[in-house]
């Protein structure tokens, strides 16, 4: 959604770029030819103004995140494939759950129409069921595997798309009745074509090499234990409680390893060092320090990148980066670091946005990795369709507590190296 005309949001920009412009004050004050250092009361000043404009940056972006949200989830959705099932009527009183168990087993139009109320009690009827010892596809009602519905499995995968903004960079693909995915590459190519005479040979390229990158879905699991007195007391389904704690957990698991995965049995990460995804070839420390980023560094790291890839990229580091650059200038006295100017346009550094994560380095020492600026949609997550969501009633029965064990598959790496750049601390 564009939020140019949210009085909200230019409020905030209002904001944010008079406190950049007073913290600018106050650096070229003590810059300036008559040289006076600012006091401790000025950077006490100066930090509180610095933590403002973070702050407001934040709401700004979860404000635009809401909206997107919103958005997505005000538009209608159809409804997801519920398998085609026989089973034998469940032994319930409950209307709500005998008429979504009935519609479960109709067609197509007869399913479509099950109400979230219908939904919820068929889900309750199946949770209560204390012969069941977890959940499967291929079996409603008997056996020990329930299904959970689809529509649950369905949104807490789009959770965690939202929990995280790296799938939102990343090119993200499904793994369809495969244990892997190849995906073609070309790894050389010809620098330009062949001119000769109208009557000649045709020459035979050699240069063109194809190669294939090949991403193997990864297990992470989890397992979460709820109390049978709060499954049965609960104000809200736990159905719900599940999803969001699992979003969470998930979410935090994928968003580390794609920033800093070992590629063994994980998703291999934009600052782990490799030569199955990023080399040290694409490092750059030119102009830092073993302690100290610099302007020219960043300059540096920017312009390593081809002009296609420049376009599109993004830089990642951790808010511990981020509040060191803000401070950078470029040899003409600029700023690195650019609030935007509308609710639409993300803050920038040389131009380009900028994601901060938790998981992202943030050790300024000797060699270390600080970030990295790269065409994200040159890094490709494969996605295992198995995800599952397995119920435990009888495992930790004697414990008074239902198991839940979320599951999930999936695979990362960059694809062409050349589409990434790395900022990395000068060596000792």
């Amino acid at each position: 959604m564009n939020l140019i005309n949210d009085q909200k949001v230019r409020d905030h920009q209002g904001k944010i770029n008079t406190l950049v412009k007073e913290m600018r004050s106050m650096v070229e004050a003590s810059m300036s030819d008559e040289v006076k250092p600012m006091t401790s009361d000025q950077w006490d000043t100066y930090n509180r103004k610095d933590a403002e404009v973070t702050r407001l940056d934040q709401e700004l972006q979860a404000y635009q995140k809401l909206h997107d949200t919103e958005d997505r989830f005000s538009q209608p959705v159809a409804q997801p494939e519920i398998p085609q099932v026989k089973e034998k009527q469940p032994e319930v009183d409950d209307d709500l759950a005998y008429r979504g168990w009935k519609k479960a087993i109709l067609g197509k139009e007869s399913r479509d129409r099950i109400s979230g109320e219908e939904r919820n009690a068929l889900q309750s009827y199946y949770n209560q069921k204390e012969s069941r010892a977890s959940l499967q596809v291929d079996d409603l009602s008997g056996g020990g595997y329930n299904v959970v519905p689809e529509r649950f499995l369905t949104e807490l995968l789009q959770k965690v798309n939202d929990s995280i903004y790296f799938r939102g960079l990343a090119t993200n693909l499904e793994v369809l009745d495969a244990v892997s995915l190849g995906i073609p590459t070309l790894e050389t190519k010809e620098t330009d074509a062949d001119w000769q005479g109208e009557v000649a040979t045709v020459p035979v390229s050699t240069n063109w090499v194809f190669g294939k990158r090949e991403l193997y879905p990864h297990l992470s699991v989890k397992l979460v234990k709820a109390s049978r007195n709060y499954i049965r007391n609960a104000s809200q389904p736990v159905a719900d409680w599940i999803q969001g704690e699992f979003a969470r957990l998930f979410g935090e698991t994928e968003e580390n390893a794609f920033l800093t995965g070992s590629g063994s049995q994980q998703p291999l990460g934009v600052f782990t060092a490799s030569s199955d995804g990023i080399s040290t070839s694409r490092d750059v420390s030119t102009s830092n320090t073993t302690t100290t980023i610099t302007a020219d560094n960043l300059i540096e790291v920017a312009y390593s990148l081809k002009e296609s890839y420049f376009n599109r990229s993004t830089w990642i580091g951790h808010r511990d980066w981020v509040k060191k650059v803000r401070l950078l200038q470029d040899d003409q006295g600029q700023y690195l670091w650019q609030a935007g100017i509308a609710g639409n346009r993300p803050n920038t550094i040389i131009d380009r946005p900028y994601k901060m994560s938790e998981f992202a380095p943030n050790t300024f020492t000797a060699s270390q990795y600080v970030a990295v600026l790269g065409d994200f949609k040159l890094y490709y997550i494969a996605t295992a369709l198995d995800m599952q969501l397995q119920v435990l009633q009888e495992l930790y029965s004697a414990n008074n507590q239902v198991g839940f064990i979320g599951r999930m598959q999936v695979d990362g790496m960059p694809i062409f190296e050349e589409a990434f750049s790395r900022s990395q601390m000068a060596a000792s």
